[in-house]
């Protein structure tokens, strides 16, 4: 794991020193390495035996302007950015100055990456993972164990930020439902809970705010979507930091 938080302190200072110490060892031995950007943090989860936040530069730009996924009860996520944040221009740019969304952060970061290892890449390293949401898997962080989750608890909707709620409300007044700009008041509230326990996934539930429902149908494809459409841009900015083809 190429983790942010260690790499990135400051905005646009980049430290790499282990991890090309790392990469010579490994030449020098003829092995090889995969690297995983990994744009969340560790701590909390499962196999986490150290704690690597987010750069704090990150977190408070995200906090202050409600870029941080979060529950039904307030309670933020430090897992990773919210989604809302990839075009949202309100972190520090590179030595302090403008500004720049998350995905140009990730971008940055990325090439920085490239750059200080292109003697590397295609030969000892020879793959790239790109980490997107919590644990640097395609999701939300639903289900933290550092809130009391545990299997097989269904978890909890995390649209309850500033950035989601505002995406949620531009999206239901795009088709003209603006009653839609809301989470419904149907999703779950223990993450500890059964889809059956709460009415929007209830096998028995009816009515507007179910899964089947108008309002629950149009949250939960808004939902689903909004997170491919985030995967896909974080490929797209990847794919644009790092050279195709060569080994890599």
């Amino acid at each position: 794991d190429v983790w942010w938080g260690l790499c990135e302190p400051s905005a646009g200072e980049y430290h790499w020193e282990g991890y090309l110490e790392l990469a010579r060892v490994l030449k020098e031995l003829g092995l090889k390495m995969q690297a995983v950007m990994s744009f969340h943090q560790c701590g909390g989860n499962v196999g986490d035996a150290v704690a690597i936040p987010l750069p704090s530069w990150v977190v408070d730009a995200a906090r202050a302007q409600g870029l941080l996924y979060q529950d039904f009860a307030g309670k933020v996520s430090l897992d990773c950015l919210s989604l809302s944040a990839d075009r949202q221009a309100v972190f520090p740019g590179k030595g302090g100055e403008g500004k720049r969304d998350a995905l140009t952060m990730y971008g940055d970061c990325m090439s920085a990456f490239a750059g200080a290892f292109a003697g590397y890449l295609g030969s000892t390293i020879v793959e790239i993972q790109v980490g997107m949401g919590p644990c640097g898997e395609l999701r939300y962080p639903s289900y933290m164990m550092s809130q009391g989750w545990k299997y097989p608890g269904v978890g909890l909707i995390m649209a309850h930020d500033a950035g989601m709620q505002s995406m949620l409300k531009e999206a239901a007044e795009a088709v003209g439902m603006p009653a839609f700009g809301k989470v419904p008041d149907t999703a779950p509230t223990d993450t500890n809970g059964t889809p059956d326990a709460c009415a929007l996934f209830s096998a028995k539930a009816k009515g507007a705010t179910h899964r089947s429902g108008p309002h629950g149908a149009f949250f939960l494809e808004w939902y689903h979507k909004s997170l491919i459409a985030h995967g896909e841009a974080v490929l797209r900015t990847a794919f644009s930091a790092f050279p195709q083809g060569g080994g890599l």
